[in-house]
């Protein structure tokens, strides 16, 4: 599969008022893009899994592992998130944005891609939290 990885924050021109818009910007240049954030890393696992992936759907949900100080918080774990988003979809919502498209897909235990009903979850992203307190 081939996508543009996105780290919102570093890629994106400018200042960023509007979270969906500035999501949505990098859809309209790309068929497929992989979003992260600041604090976040793709972990190899996860990219492996991309680059063999045959995509079925319009988006991905990608399951996040919650650090604290390098520890698991078991409190914030499961956390899936519409990370790997095809252009046929747009982002809603200055702040929170989420994922507008007319049909959802769904939840992917182990990695393995099945369909069900709302969006479709696969692999890790793993995202370390350091300005929280305990």
């Amino acid at each position: 599969m081939k996508y543009k990885l996105v780290n919102l924050g570093k890629d994106y021109p400018g200042r960023i008022d509007d979270f969906a818009a500035a999501r949505n910007y990098f859809l309209e240049k790309h068929e497929w893009v992989l979003f992260i954030d600041d604090d976040e890393e793709a972990c190899d696992m996860l990219l492996n899994h991309l680059a063999t992936l045959e995509p079925k759907y319009p988006y991905y949900w990608i399951r996040r592992i919650n650090l604290y100080k390098g520890k698991y918080r078991a409190l914030w774990n499961p956390d899936f998130q519409s990370r790997l988003v095809s252009n046929k979809v747009k982002f809603i919502g200055r702040v929170h944005e989420k994922v507008v498209n007319q049909r959802q897909v769904t939840l992917a235990e182990n990695g393995a891609l099945e369909v069900e009903n709302p969006p479709h979850r696969t692999s890790i992203l793993t995202k370390i939290v350091t300005n929280f307190s305990a």
